[in-house]
């Protein structure tokens, strides 16, 4: 059951992780176009 719970932390804390690399990789994009207009 711990393991179950463990895993379950780590796959919620592993697509958090991800959202937020996502996010921040199209912010950058979104400034980049920003820049050229």
């Amino acid at each position: 059951m711990t393991d179950l719970i463990g895993h379950f932390y780590f796959m919620n804390f592993y697509y958090l992780y991800t959202l937020k690399k996502l996010h921040i990789q199209t912010d950058i994009k979104l400034d980049e176009k920003n820049r050229i207009n």
